[in-house]
């Protein structure tokens, strides 16, 4: 709600609760922000998990890791992999995972499963394919998912 120069909401509540979990100079912020940023952003995150907030349901927050999580808890790295380079995955693999952390999640997940699928069937028995009909279905369903979300949110931004 807006009120010439005031505003009110849930938003502000949250916002002002999330201001005091940060240390200063720090940024925390709420799961939903997270999502929208967490591929786009060169920093870490560290999960402060659901957090209680006062006239507010717990929020799910995460506090933004600029110099690489020096507060003591894992950070959760965005491009880079914290790891040293002797525990790096062989290249094929490094390769499959980078590509996987560049796609959105349900089609990182169906591709994977997917992959699973193909491995069961190879395992099982070589002269009978059956893997493509369960991928079929799952690409088809995460194709769905996609259009609809995608035919949701044009209709928020044409409602603006």
């Amino acid at each position: 709600m807006v009120d010439d120069a005031d505003i009110y909401g849930d938003g502000v509540n949250i916002a002002a609760r999330l201001q005091e979990l940060a240390e200063p100079g720090g940024i925390v912020i709420s799961a939903p922000v997270y999502e929208q940023v967490r591929n786009k952003l060169s920093v870490g995150f560290d999960s402060l998990g659901a957090q209680p907030m006062k006239n507010v349901a717990p929020v799910v927050s995460y506090r933004v890791a600029m110099g690489g999580g020096d507060s003591g808890r894992a950070s959760v790295p965005v491009r880079e992999s914290a790891a040293r380079p002797e525990d790096q995955p062989p290249g094929w693999m490094r390769f499959v995972r980078d590509s996987l952390a560049n796609l959105p999640r349900p089609i990182a997940a169906a591709l994977t499963a997917a992959g699973f699928l193909v491995l069961i069937n190879l395992a099982t028995n070589p002269n009978r394919i059956w893997f493509h009909w369960p991928v079929m279905a799952l690409l088809f369903l995460v194709i769905m998912r996609t259009v609809i979300r995608r035919g949701r949110r044009s209709d928020k931004d044409e409602d603006r």
